[in-house]
């Protein structure tokens, strides 16, 4: 539920950001956060497969027990500090205001806690005789 929750938290930061959020899916809004700069790629990729696992969640279609608690605990992490820096840059203007801002300059914390790939967690479980 937590995962749920983070990105539930990410997207409401990025209906407050983006001016013409209006009824825009998720999937639109991690469009325009990417193309806008609010959202770095990996940010926004990092976004869509938890987007893809809310929806599985939301829908029936998977539980939570697909994720470890490793795995949840770092798709949490990373969707708040996602929060963090959006909630420090400047809302996006509307779409028909013209054109979009540049690109934002700005220091992406997250690069730091998305691996390239998930790594195996040893929580400390032997076997018998090991």
């Amino acid at each position: 539920m937590a995962v749920l929750h983070s990105l539930i938290a990410v997207e409401t930061v990025l209906r407050s950001k983006i001016s013409d959020a209006g009824r825009k899916s998720l999937h639109q809004l991690i469009e325009r956060g990417a193309a806008s700069g609010l959202l770095t790629a990996r940010q926004a990729e990092f976004l869509h497969d938890g987007r893809k696992i809310r929806s599985g969640m939301a829908h029936g279609q998977s539980t939570h027990m697909v994720m470890s608690p490793a795995m949840a605990a770092g798709m949490v992490c990373t969707s708040f500090t996602i929060v963090t820096e959006l909630c420090s840059v400047p809302a996006v203007p509307d779409t028909e205001a013209g054109p979009l801002p540049p690109k934002l300059d700005r220091y992406d914390a997250t690069a730091e806690l998305l691996p390239a790939r998930i790594p195996t967690v040893d929580m400390g479980v032997r076997a018998e005789g090991a």
